[in-house]
């Protein structure tokens, strides 16, 4: 733990007097995101908060712009202890302003993205009870008082805000997850044991910061005190070139998005870390992203209930390539059938988390958790060295001629062959079988390949049902956000 807490630079020297502003700063105000801003202004004033296209932003400056935001979201007539604020914000340095200035007067906070359209945006304010909507600069609506030329001043409110997610949404109404108020130190302990960041990093977050991987990200960052630099566009050409340009040291994103900058020519980086998370790694990625940057890459497993539930090192995905790693500090990980007992390693069932980060419930649908560990909706099994692998989605699963079918094995066969950039599987009902399995292909550019040599790869490795009755090509996969395939928005017949 201590090996850890030094190798990041948290237990760097500073003068007294700056320590005990941020003892006092973490006393007053919790580590929640509010509390750790004021840490990190207290720590480290001058060390840049964040970097974007409007240029660079300190701790003590941002501190002060969030103080100003939490004045204009009173003036703008928010008040009383059970607010709950939409953050709904142009770009990503207005949506980290407009959270911890919400967060600061104690109100709730349910991050919205931005995309929405007006009719999407009423729908989602009634249904979660939004009695404000925190407009920031782009978006008509808080007052600027021409008096207020310094940062006021507030005192910690009486109860702290909590955050809340809302899950991506691939195949439904997203779900509302109301996160905890505040984090846990051992998870910060746990997570930098296994992933080696620095207070010293400049994190390039190209992921929505609206969303629980880009959240996380983000609250990292302001737990270390480190800088984060900020895009509202994922393209990964500019993406690689912010990398370069801003000397970042580490990368967050979505493997979709790594997946993207694997097809453009490798550029010397400053990059000693990335992390990717919020979906399942395609087959090959693991090895040509190290093969072409170096082992630096570390896979995320988690989900805005649980947080982060496993954590794969480059030495695991060297290994074991399609492994989610092992469970960091303080959580625990297990597969159970559907009657809630353990299985042992090799078998597939539900994954099951537990650690202190457990979210504590939803605004709207369905009830909060139902025990100490919580089911992430995942299917999944423990393989050799207790690493943990994501075999589908648990709603994935089908019953073709009375054969138990997964979709994830299948998508993973057919992204071997070299003449596929991406491919999702699912199952839709049938007559004669119950369900059968549909494969949307996307193939490479200047490249051709016929339905049947697919399922004749399938046909060849994996058993009759796993084989896809149809082969749909398609010009790209529909995707939130996140970077996940949405699934309703696919196809029934070739474009």
């Amino acid at each position: 733990m201590l090996r850890a807490l030094a190798r990041s630079g948290l237990l760097r020297p500073n003068s007294p007097r700056r320590l005990g502003a941020q003892a006092w700063a973490l006393r007053r105000w919790g580590t929640g995101p509010e509390g750790l801003l004021r840490a990190a202004a207290a720590r480290s004033p001058d060390h840049p908060a964040l970097i974007d296209a409007v240029g660079e932003m300190s701790y003590a400056e941002l501190l002060a712009a969030t103080e100003r935001l939490a004045h204009r979201l009173r003036l703008a007539g928010a008040r009383g202890e059970d607010m709950r604020v939409g953050v709904l914000a142009r770009g990503p340095r207005e949506t980290v302003q407009a959270l911890l200035a919400t967060l600061t007067l104690g109100y709730d906070a349910v991050l919205l993205n931005p995309q929405l359209r007006p009719s999407q945006l009423d729908r989602l304010t009634a249904a979660l009870g939004l009695r404000h909507l925190n407009a920031v600069p782009g978006f008509p609506g808080l007052p600027e008082p021409a008096t207020l030329r310094t940062a006021p001043t507030h005192r910690p409110p009486p109860r702290r805000g909590r955050v809340t997610v809302l899950t991506a949404g691939t195949t439904g109404t997203p779900k509302s997850v109301m996160r905890p108020p505040r984090s846990r130190f051992t998870s910060l302990v746990g997570l930098l044991e296994r992933v080696p960041l620095t207070v010293d990093d400049r994190v390039a977050i190209a992921v929505p910061l609206h969303g629980m991987w880009g959240h996380a990200a983000m609250h990292t960052c302001l737990g270390l005190g480190a800088t984060m630099v900020l895009r509202d566009r994922f393209d990964a050409a500019e993406l690689l070139g912010t990398v370069v340009s801003r000397r970042c040291s580490v990368l967050v994103t979505a493997p979709v998005v790594l997946q993207r900058v694997m097809e453009l020519a490798p550029r010397p980086t400053a990059l000693r870390l990335v992390a990717v998370g919020g979906s399942v790694l395609p087959t090959g990625l693991a090895e040509s992203f190290m093969d072409a940057y170096g082992d630096i890459l570390y896979n995320i497993y988690g989900s805005s209930e649980v947080a982060c539930a496993s954590i794969a090192t480059p030495a695991d995905l060297r290994g074991a390539p399609q492994s989610a790693g092992r469970p960091p500090r303080g959580t625990t990980v297990t597969i159970r059938d559907a009657g809630g007992r353990e299985l042992p390693p090799g078998r597939t069932g539900q994954v099951f988390v537990r650690n202190r980060m457990i979210f504590t419930g939803y605004l709207s649908g369905p009830s909060g958790p139902r025990s100490a560990a919580h089911p992430t909706g995942d299917l999944g099994h423990i393989g050799a060295g207790g690493l943990l692998y994501i075999d589908g989605r648990e709603d994935d699963m089908i019953v073709s001629g009375g054969e138990n079918v997964f979709p994830g094995p299948v998508e993973r066969l057919i992204e071997e062959l070299p003449e596929v950039r991406e491919v999702a599987v699912l199952g839709v009902p049938d007559d004669d079988f119950g369900h059968r399995l549909i494969a949307f292909v996307v193939l490479r550019s200047g490249t051709a390949l016929a339905p049947d040599t697919i399922r004749q790869y399938v046909r060849d490795r994996l058993l009759p049902p796993s084989v896809p009755r149809e082969v749909i090509f398609v010009a790209q996969l529909p995707r939130n956000a996140a970077g996940k395939v949405v699934t309703s928005l696919l196809p029934r017949e070739e474009q």
